[in-house]
């Protein structure tokens, strides 16, 4: 989810807001946490998208340059081996890239295809699985500086995996889909027919106005793409997945210099959800994990999730099913807080797919959770986020901690 910020869900970063007015900007994304695992500590170590790409995919940390890989790099000297390929070799998934953009922006569309994706899906070839009567349409105001916006991007999806669907029955290749969308990218221009789903005036500044429009425009478009899925009976035996591709921190720090030079909650504190219907055990639905967690988790999560083993991989992230130990907090939500002991683990799916099941055993008690934060536009420096305090680190040798 584009420049999907924590501060602003209602679930996470607003939840004293929320709590205080009744008012939220993100009521699908709150509603539907009730459903699945929540981790409310979960940071991203980029704030630019091509980096978090290759962090998400691959488990690695960004490039610390000014330019992404992505965009400096010929995409086969890259040679990294993640989460497409992975599936693939272990599990003969077909990989699929969807996002409403334009993939030539910083080498996308090479770095993808030469790793691992079997089929990329533009603003040009998502059109395909829209309806004939619905393409036709399509006014400018569908689109944007960006590309298509989310609505008309997840509508596409919701017949593309329909369609899917009604390939060969029971036979069907696997799929990984990763999806991106654009509409809360700024410049924030949204389609004059939105209208905002509920009351969030008591969120709304002179400066974060038209951003938080965006988030709910978002938040209408998944409530819609998740409710026909639903409805259609085509998230069976599906694994959902939700997540900020980094924040945003210039509404709140408005000078440029500071912005590009600093590491703030505000671009790096994202949300992350994950929702399995029918394959998530009914006590574990609403949970709320307070671990710390990283964009670079996700590859070890879902290759644990699949009980894979032995493969060959570049990432550096832990398996967020597995507890960090001493930092560990786990809420119920819909009964009250519980705290899990030591090593107990998180085995948030027990089935992940009908071809593998979820790994489990006792975990040995860890040190508490660290995770690794930059700012490219200015990489000199860093941020190193321990528990609840969160440490600065300058190209000059010197040092700052704040909670």
């Amino acid at each position: 989810m584009e420049s999907f910020r924590s501060l602003d869900v209602g679930v996470i970063g607003a939840r004293a807001k929320k709590a205080a007015t009744n008012q939220t900007v993100t009521p699908f994304f709150d509603k539907l946490s009730e459903t699945g695992v929540l981790f409310r500590q979960h940071y991203t170590p980029c704030v630019q998208t091509s980096r978090t790409l290759v962090t998400s995919l691959f488990g690695t940390m960004p490039s610390l340059t000014e330019w992404s890989a992505l965009a400096t790099s010929d995409e086969s000297k890259l040679r990294m081996h993640g989460l497409p390929q992975i599936l693939k070799e272990k599990l003969q998934y077909e990989s699929v890239f969807w996002s409403a953009v334009n993939l030539r922006w910083e080498n996308w569309s090479l770095f993808l295809a030469a790793h691992g994706f079997d089929k990329l899906l533009d603003e040009n070839k998502v059109l395909d699985y829209l309806p004939e009567s619905r393409r036709s349409a399509l006014t400018e105001d569908d689109s944007f500086s960006w590309g298509r916006h989310d609505k008309i991007s997840l509508e596409a999806l919701e017949h593309f995996l329909e369609q899917r669907q009604g390939g060969s029955n029971g036979d069907r290749q696997p799929l990984f889909l990763d999806v991106y969308t654009i509409s809360s990218h700024d410049p924030w221009v949204l389609p004059q027919s939105f209208s905002p789903s509920t009351n969030y005036s008591t969120f709304i500044t002179e400066d974060n106005e038209k951003y938080l429009h965006a988030l709910n425009y978002v938040d209408q478009s998944i409530e819609q793409l998740v409710t026909n899925l639903r409805r259609k009976g085509l998230l069976r035996n599906t694994v959902l997945l939700l997540e900020g591709d980094h924040g945003y921190g210039r509404m709140e720090h408005d000078d440029p210099t500071v912005v590009a030079s600093y590491v703030y909650d505000e671009g790096s504190h994202i949300p992350m959800l994950l929702v399995a219907d029918d394959l998530l055990p009914a006590h574990q639905k609403g949970m709320v994990v307070d671990d710390l967690t990283s964009q670079t988790d996700l590859q070890a999560t879902i290759t644990d999730m699949l009980g894979l083993r032995d493969f060959m991989q570049h990432g550096m992230g832990q398996s967020m099913m597995r507890r960090s130990g001493s930092n560990a907090v786990v809420e119920q939500a819909s009964s009250g807080a519980w705290n899990a002991s030591a090593n107990s683990s998180v085995d948030a799916v027990t089935n992940a797919s009908s071809r593998a099941n979820a790994h489990t055993s006792t975990r040995p008690t860890m040190a508490p959770r660290s995770v690794l934060l930059e700012n490219p536009f200015y990489g000199t420096t860093k941020g190193l986020r321990v528990g609840h305090l969160k440490y600065a680190l300058y190209g000059s040798g010197s040092a700052a901690w704040t909670k």
